[in-house]
């Protein structure tokens, strides 16, 4: 009952059942080769470690009867993530109407998740049938298996509530429910890669929609009534607990529905291109203007005038507050890229306009912003700009870790596992640290 563990830096090497051939190029170069005896119920210890790093695994031959009661190996041998699906983090938020706040609970994961999502995730949350707006492959398919819980697929092109959308031009990913109360927004399509990063659900008490996609993030909002740091209503000229605007591709302005006026889509006071008199332009006014009251933290994984920028995540958003006693702050999300330039006279893409979007906003307390940065931190999003200043956030570790580019787990790593070498009389004791982000002088 012996094994061994071999771990090297040699690439291309071994070839697996075929003759022995050492690649001779690499004598040009240092390498380091080495082997561990091993008890065989030491491997899957040894794969628990290695589900964090997620190596590519190009051979495998060892039957499933040599590791019926190894579940890290079998993770590893069948590529799955190395969290527990769905998601490895909760938090709950509220928005600030004391009266009737809408209770936000936030879902996050940080690896890839696609046909899951929907079949195992959210079709149990809501227990209804679900409509699927995304770009898809042929995995994702409709679903009526199951008492009352089945997935239905929209077609595409589409028509919401009067504008025409389609696949091709629409980069909104979202869900309905049938019946038509309940609204996921995913900011990475089902198809041509993983869902890494955010998904929005949002469960209203009225029935307010009309039409009939891990670094992942999922958040459960229950919608009620209700300086620039608070989300706005139509025409920008007064405070809202909440607001959504869906841009058709092609449509300048969208439609919008807010915190009071929630039963009817209506149509944008003004094109989002205009520098006032519309929601989220009100919303943003001093995110892009001024103003020494208002600070905020913007992320987007194509930032504003930073070229090429390379990151595992598609979140996109600002998170604003007002340091004046007593304030409230305003979280937004939206999937438009370059979007909002900071400090710089308000600038809608134009260009955009011919892509669908998605922008939602929720006027939060400022004690609600910790909670909402833990999530955020799953999804590694790519902060480009920040002046909320330390004494705003002193009581907030995780918004600290997001500002200052954390990652999300405890440093130097997040996983301990302990095995020893077969030798029954002087065994080895090897201690393996393992963590899945990146790490440099931290690990040291």
């Amino acid at each position: 009952d012996s094994a061994a563990w071999i771990v090297h830096t040699v690439p291309g090497f071994p070839a697996a059942k075929t003759g022995y051939s050492w690649p001779v190029a690499e004598n040009a170069r240092g390498h380091l080769l080495i082997c561990l005896t091993i008890l065989e119920s030491q491997i899957n210890a040894i794969a628990a470690s290695l589900l964090l790093v997620q190596p590519l695994i190009h051979y495998n031959d060892i039957p499933k009867t040599e590791t019926a009661g190894m579940p890290y190996f079998n993770k590893l041998a069948e590529g799955k993530i190395p969290t527990l699906p769905p998601y490895t983090s909760r938090q709950t938020i509220r928005t600030q109407d004391a009266g009737n706040p809408v209770t936000v609970h936030i879902y996050s994961k940080s690896e890839s998740s696609k046909y899951e999502i929907y079949k195992k995730v959210i079709v149990k949350v809501l227990k209804k049938t679900i409509k699927v707006w995304s770009r898809r492959d042929r995995i994702l398919k409709g679903d009526c298996r199951g008492s009352q819980r089945h997935i239905r697929l929209i077609k595409s092109p589409a028509a919401i509530n009067g504008h025409n959308t389609n696949f091709e031009a629409d980069i909104t990913n979202w869900v309905v429910s049938d019946p038509g109360n309940i609204f996921c927004h995913i900011d990475k399509p089902y198809f041509g890669r993983d869902i890494n990063s955010s998904i929005h659900l949002f469960n209203y008490k009225e029935k307010m929609l009309k039409f009939s996609k891990l670094f992942a993030l999922f958040f459960v909002v229950r919608l009620s009534h209700s300086q620039t740091s608070t989300c706005q209503n139509k025409q920008g000229n007064a405070a809202a607990d909440w607001a959504i605007v869906y841009k058709a591709p092609g449509q300048d302005r969208g439609k919008i529905i807010f915190a009071t006026v929630a039963g009817t889509w209506d149509d944008g006071a003004q094109p989002l291109s205009n520098v006032n008199q519309h929601s989220f332009a009100k919303a943003l006014e001093h995110v892009v203007a001024d103003n020494n009251d208002i600070k905020f933290i913007a992320y987007n994984n194509v930032p504003p005038s930073v070229p090429s920028v390379k990151t595992k995540s598609n979140s996109k958003g600002v998170i604003i507050l007002s340091t004046a006693a007593n304030s409230v702050a305003a979280w937004i999300v939206h999937t438009v890229p370059g979007f909002p330039t900071a400090r710089t006279p308000y600038s809608w893409p134009v260009a955009e306009n011919a892509r669908g979007h998605l922008l939602i906003c929720l006027t939060i307390s400022k004690s609600q912003i910790n909670a909402i940065a833990a999530s955020l931190l799953l999804v590694q999003p790519m902060v480009h700009y920040n002046d909320i200043p330390e004494t705003e956030t002193a009581g907030m570790p995780y918004f600290n870790k997001l500002a200052e580019g954390k990652i999300t787990t405890l440093p130097p790593f997040t996983s301990r596992r302990s095995i020893r070498t077969e030798n029954a009389r002087g065994p080895v004791a090897v201690q393996i640290y393992s963590k899945s982000e990146s790490s440099k002088y931290g690990e040291y």
